[in-house]
């Protein structure tokens, strides 16, 4: 039996075979998808809003969106959903439109503009196979420079942090170079002792990358590893050892720790990021290794807040550059160095972890009392110390002599008290 050979002509009469394999022409493929295809089928009449958001939500997790992104979607779909007053199913590109004019009348960021265009396309156009944002371009953002703080003020800042927690956390999202978030779920398995790095678990992006450990604090964190296991977080929950730190928790660590460094009220954590960046280009580190350090998925957002500088291939934490003898003893000099004051903390009663003190500001003139200082140690090695506001001490303070009363004020002098509160915690220990 012969071999089937299809044959086509042209227009002048010449025989073509048709090709065949690789080169042979592929089967119509069906682009314009219809309700069949959707998540949920709007076209049903007795769809309601309740179970429409229960299926985005659904569709939204078996895509495997981040927790954040799902809570984000849904929040703007439900207020979406709320300003219409109208069935899902009724979403056009005029509803749309009217929507995000009325964000842009309510001064909505081009942000927020955009993250509500982009719910909107992703769950009317990609899940329901609408067309209800066709011809709609995300808005223009502004792309304004980024916050960078001085090595001086990264030496106040940690200077000032209050408990050593808060002194390793904003010191390691500085060497780092990490996202605040990216710190606070680090575990003590991710620590590479013998490479001198910290792997950074499913960032953003769900991406892995290396970031560096500062090498200065090497040995502070093996003595730390020795009461943890390598499942434990680094920054636990005080409330649950199961638990990492809330990022919430560390802004408000930072906030704490800036107000009392005196530092610019536009700093946050995250501009330990912009500076790691910014010390390590000036350190002559490549662009692209920051990028990969920064785990940028794009160039050009690493080189938002930097500039190209000179190649160097043995890249150093910009917290092991910080000089200890310079700025540092300035910061941590004594704010009673006048032989007329003295610094002294007196422990009371306990209360299961918690240990109850009060300073003496001793003068030639009387003896002031600080009341209201606590010492709470959450687990072996990590001490959280607890001060009352800064105006529960107004009163005694007025009594002070001038000079004494000023630099009572400083951020020198907290640095001062908490070394004070922490040896005397010790001697009480009996350690």
């Amino acid at each position: 039996m012969g071999r089937r050979i299809d044959s086509h002509t042209y227009n002048d009469g010449r025989v073509y075979r048709i090709a065949r394999g690789r080169f042979g022409p592929r089967r119509p493929f069906d682009d314009a998808l219809g309700p069949s295809h959707a998540v949920v089928d709007l076209t049903r009449a007795n769809v309601s809003s309740s179970m429409f958001v229960r299926k985005i939500r659904r569709e939204l997790r078996i895509r495997f969106y981040s927790r954040r992104s799902v809570k984000t979607y849904l929040g703007a779909l439900m207020q979406f959903l709320r300003w219409s007053q109208a069935p899902a199913s009724e979403t056009n590109r005029e509803l749309v439109r009217e929507y995000l004019e009325f964000l842009v009348d309510a001064g909505a960021s081009a942000s927020w503009v955009a993250s509500n265009l982009s719910m909107l396309r992703t769950v009317f156009d990609k899940m329901c196979c609408l067309t209800a944002t066709t011809g709609l371009v995300t808005p223009r953002r502004a792309r304004s420079l980024p916050t960078v703080m001085s090595r001086d003020e990264i030496l106040r800042l940690l200077a000032a942090a209050p408990a050593r927690r808060d002194k390793l956390l904003l010191g390691l999202l500085y060497a780092t170079g990490m996202r605040v978030g990216e710190m606070c779920r680090v575990r003590w398995r991710d620590l590479d002792f013998e490479s001198g790095s910290i792997r950074v678990f499913r960032g953003k992006g769900a991406k892995d990358r290396r970031a560096l450990m500062p090498t200065k604090w090497k040995r502070w964190l093996l003595a730390l590893r020795t009461a943890a296991t390598p499942e434990s977080f680094l920054f636990p929950s005080s409330a649950n050892d199961r638990r990492h730190l809330s990022p919430r928790t560390a802004q408000r660590m930072f906030r704490r720790a800036a107000e009392l460094a005196g530092l610019r009220a536009n700093v946050t954590c995250h501009s330990l990021r912009h500076s790691f960046a910014t010390h390590l280009l000036e350190g002559g580190t490549d662009l692209r290794l920051i990028q990969d350090f920064l785990g940028h998925a794009n160039l050009e957002t690493t080189r938002l807040y930097t500039h190209i500088t000179t190649t160097r291939s043995d890249p150093q934490s910009p917290l092991d550059a910080l000089d200890p003898g310079g700025s540092a003893a300035q910061a941590s000099a004594h704010p009673t160095a006048n032989p007329t004051a003295r610094l002294r903390v007196v422990f009371g009663a306990s209360d299961g972890p918690t240990r109850v003190a009060h300073a003496l500001l001793i003068t030639k003139e009387a003896t002031v009392r600080l009341e209201g200082i606590a010492a709470v140690e959450e687990r072996p090695g990590w001490l959280r110390i607890d001060l009352p506001p800064e105006e529960a001490w107004a009163t005694a303070r007025a009594t002070l002599p001038p000079d004494v009363a000023s630099r009572a004020t400083r951020p020198e002098f907290y640095k001062t008290l908490q070394n004070a509160v922490i040896a005397a915690f010790r001697r009480v220990r009996g350690e």
